[in-house]
Parts: structure tokens; C-alpha cells; sequence
């Protein structure tokens, strides 16, 4: 959908996955993270949260990133060091960023989270409740594959 939404607005759309060949229809491949960041005026982050992705977005790729790029993550909150973006907001190295997620969200006491914190100071960072996956298509969604899979289980697997 992203790819799409790129196009919509006559955007070169780029991509880098390091464990794909080949992305999907519409993303140019670029070979590096870094050249990607340093191409890019909006980056919107599609990645699982794993020990080597925590932190993929950091002080040294801030630095590699284009001056006044915007930066988009609803993928998951630990992809990128806090602090670091804030320093980058506060240079302008990232003009804008929009999150869905952020790390310790999971705490009760949110409204002492530092990221959200300085959202409450800087206009241009947003953060939004992550529940994209609870509107009533997309729990029609879920149900409807999920119950798919059960059936296709039992085809495939009979109870005798």
C-alpha cells in the first residue's frame, strides 16, 4: 500500500531488504540501508523487531540520512534509538517523523516516555495509538484468514 500511496504523489518509491532478491512490483532495489537513507525524503519503516533490527535507524544512520527527510515507523517502537532521533529532530537532520509505536509503550506511565514527552514540545512529530489492525474490516480480515487456516488444517488433516 505504501508503494501505491508513493506513486500516488509521482514519488520515486526505493526499497532495500537485505534477505530479498527481489521487491515487490513498483520498488526500485537499492544494495545498502545507507544508500537508501541517503536518497530518500520520506522513509516509512516495514520491519520485524529482532535483535539485529533494534536500533536500525540510529545515530549513525541519522547522520546518513538526507537533511530534512521525514521518517514514518508502524512497524515497532524498538526499530529506532529514541534519543537519537530526538537529536536529529532537534538539528534538523529529520524535518518531520510519524509513529505509531514507540519503545516502552507497554508502561503504565506513558506520559513520562521521553519520546513522547518531547512530542508535547516539537509539532512535528506525531505519535498515534498503534490500532491499525483493530478497525472492523480489518478484524473481518483476521477472523476470516484465521478460520481459513483452521478449515485448510482440517482438510489436510482429518480427525479419524
Amino acid at each position: 500500500m505504501m508503494v501505491q500511496y508513493g506513486k500516488a504523489f509521482r514519488m520515486r518509491v526505493i526499497g532495500h531488504d537485505p534477505f530479498q532478491k527481489k521487491l515487490p512490483a513498483g520498488i526500485e532495489m537499492v544494495s545498502t540501508l545507507d544508500e537508501l537513507l541517503a536518497q530518500s525524503d520520506f522513509i516509512s519503516l516495514h520491519v520485524h523487531l529482532t535483535d539485529q533490527t533494534r536500533h536500525l535507524i540510529g545515530a549513525k544512520q541519522f547522520a546518513t540520512i538526507k537533511r530534512g527527510a521525514s521518517l514514518i515507523n508502524t512497524s515497532r517502537g524498538g526499530l529506532i534509538d529514541e534519543p537519537a532521533l530526538i537529536e536529529a529532530m532537534e538539528s534538523g537532520q529529520i524535518a518531520a517523523a510519524g509513529l505509531d509505536m514507540v519503545e516502552g509503550e507497554w508502561l503504565e506511565d506513558k506520559y513520562h516516555q521521553p519520546l513522547i514527552a518531547y512530542s508535547r514540545r516539537n509539532r512535528r512529530l506525531y505519535i498515534t495509538p498503534h490500532v491499525g489492525g483493530t478497525s472492523p474490516d480489518a478484524v473481518r480480515m483476521t477472523a476470516r484468514h484465521n478460520f481459513q487456516k483452521v478449515a485448510n488444517y482440517f482438510q489436510e488433516n482429518p480427525v479419524e
